[in-house]
């Protein structure tokens, strides 16, 4: 639910282009030569919620916690009619509120 595709990246194509096209180039700009970097360590998993090559949504909402008590929760099994039963409130949090308790609850290491 939180996490998506990383957002597309910019790659040359043929230069110029008139309009935009619904077919692949069949070359590509030439890139200036650039200095050879030295390699890079590999990639590492990401703290949060999502992967490297995931991108959050921060606005969509990620489930439903109890207030005021917060300890019935959507995310393991909670209801919004076991909220009830105990005079709480239903409340909607976003993925952004759940990745940032994600990470400050030891991520993966949580549970």
């Amino acid at each position: 639910i939180c996490c998506g595709d990383a957002p597309p990246t910019n790659f040359p194509t043929v230069s110029p282009t008139a309009s935009p096209t619904t077919t692949a180039p069949s070359s590509v700009t030439s890139l200036p030569n650039l200095p050879t970097l030295p390699p890079t360590n590999a990639p590492t998993a990401s703290p949060g919620l999502c992967d490297s090559s995931q991108t959050l949504k921060a606005t969509t909402i990620a489930g439903y916690s109890c207030a005021p008590l917060y300890q019935i929760d959507s995310t393991v099994g909670g209801t919004e009619q076991a909220c009830t039963d105990v005079s709480g409130q239903w409340i909607p949090y976003n993925c952004a509120t759940a990745d940032g308790h994600y990470r400050e609850n030891g991520g993966d290491d949580w549970e």
